[in-house]
């Protein structure tokens, strides 16, 4: 798990004062197999981990859950930034975050305009093809697929984002370049809702076992 890992937590010990805030609980799947029994799963919840000056104002944010790799850079990355530029004054934020929103946008091959955009279409696209399901199916689906498994050659066996950091990334960069500055709680619909497209309403949906359709193997 990323935030186990030892790299992780020196990393985060010596730069920053850690403090884990639950925004919002994660919506829920449940499904009642009868006999008092019953399989649940998440088909919500999601992270962001914000680096934050003194006063709680965010200058960076690493959005989605990412491998240990990934983490440890964007850590050691904002530790340097509020160190070299004296503590993260308002002018150096944004110009950082400019600077981030570009460097990602160029390593993934995109214009920075268009990253919104291929996230609400990517979005959409999702929704559309979950429309045509059973909402059973729909659930069974999401809580299954919602993370993958990732084996990479330096690494453990790890959950991450299954993709769209890049997107993400840009997303945060160019809101909190353009912006008034915000903490975390600010932030918050933002990011989850606007960025990552998780609702922060935490419902439960149950349904009979019965209720999802078998799975077909050869379409």
């Amino acid at each position: 798990m990323t935030f186990s890992d030892r790299r992780i937590i020196d990393a985060v010990e010596s730069s920053f004062v850690p403090v884990w805030e639950t925004v919002a609980p994660a919506a829920v799947a449940e499904f009642d197999l009868g006999d008092g029994r019953s399989v649940k799963g998440t088909v919500g919840g999601e992270i962001a981990l914000y680096f934050c000056r003194p006063d709680g104002v965010v200058f960076d944010c690493l959005p989605a859950l990412q491998s240990p790799a990934v983490t440890l850079e964007a850590i050691e990355r904002a530790a340097a930034f509020y160190r070299e530029s004296g503590g993260a004054p308002e002018e150096a934020i944004r110009a950082y975050n400019v600077e981030r929103r570009t460097a990602v946008a160029f390593a993934a091959g995109v214009d920075v305009r268009d990253a919104s955009k291929i996230v609400k279409a990517a979005h959409a696209t999702l929704d559309s093809r979950l429309a045509m399901g059973a909402a059973a199916d729909d659930a069974m689906t999401t809580a299954a697929f919602s993370k993958v498994l990732m084996v990479a050659p330096a690494e453990t066996v790890t959950v991450v984002e299954p993709g769209g950091l890049w997107l993400y990334s840009i997303q945060i960069h160019d809101w909190i370049a353009s912006e008034p500055l915000r903490t975390p709680t600010g932030w918050k619909t933002t990011i989850f809702e606007t960025i990552l497209g998780q609702k922060l309403d935490g419902e439960t949906r149950r349904f009979d076992s019965t209720s999802v359709s078998p799975l077909s193997l050869t379409n």
